[in-house]
């Protein structure tokens, strides 16, 4: 008991011989624990914008588009290489009796 309350009053005499640095490091403190709060609830947010958003499009919708082109490890895009034909479209319209064709 005697050395713990021998720690503590070092501790506390560093703490006030030492007032701007004890000051500054709580405030660091204060600062690093806000941020961290912060960006959870950041990514918290976003997250639940992207859930929404997902949701809001369904899960009865299926794109198919046609494939990537790509050179060097540099993809051109969706779209950028013929690889569906007519004959696909018709394919997958006789496959698939509740698909709809977007106009293009």
């Amino acid at each position: 008991m005697r050395k713990l309350w021998r720690v503590l009053k070092m501790a506390l005499l560093a703490l006030r011989r030492n007032v701007l640095r004890s000051a500054l490091t709580t405030l660091g403190i204060i600062i690093g624990v806000g941020a961290v709060i912060a960006m959870m609830e950041i990514g918290q947010g976003s997250s639940t914008a992207i859930r929404k958003t997902i949701a809001s499009m369904g899960a009865n919708n299926l794109l198919v588009q046609p494939g990537t082109a790509s050179s060097g490890g540099v993809t051109f895009g969706s779209g950028s290489i013929i690889t569906l034909t007519p004959q696909d479209a018709e394919t997958i319209g006789k496959e698939c009796p509740v698909c709809v064709r977007s106009p293009q």
